[in-house]
């Protein structure tokens, strides 16, 4: 296992906005905003940039930094699970321990629940689509 060490900074959102911090720091990158809101455990806004890793569900096939493999039976989130289970966090007591972040599209429960699939691919984008971050 890898280790990995999760940093946290708090700031007062008086001046500056999730969005306006995130453009600021991911700027033309490829990264990620999250933002929650909850009047007992506070607000958070995790951004990262940088991915050093991508997972796409391509139907049976999937899609690792660019190149396809065969899922062979295997379920993306099973295979998305190993790639998680590469690193350990160090420090566990932060609210933010990392992770897989992207989309998983309706498509997905399909590997969990046998349904008809009569709709035409039009519009052509993974089934799901998932970033490991190097910073965030």
């Amino acid at each position: 296992m890898k280790p990995m060490k999760i940093y946290t900074k708090k700031l007062i959102g008086d001046i500056e906005t999730p969005v306006t911090i995130f453009n600021k720091y991911v700027g033309e990158e490829i990264g990620i905003l999250l933002e929650s809101n909850d009047s007992v455990k506070g607000r958070y806004s995790f951004i990262a940039k940088e991915p050093f890793r991508t997972i796409k569900s391509l139907g049976e096939n999937y899609q690792l930094n660019g190149e396809i493999f065969k899922k062979n039976g295997i379920k993306f989130l099973e295979i998305v699970e190993k790639h998680i289970k590469e690193y350990r966090v160090e420090n566990k007591e932060q609210i933010y321990i990392g992770g897989a972040y992207g989309t998983i599209g309706y498509d997905m429960v399909r590997e969990e629940e046998n349904l008809p699939d009569n709709n035409l691919d039009t519009i052509k984008v993974p089934d799901s689509h998932l970033m490991f971050f190097k910073e965030g």
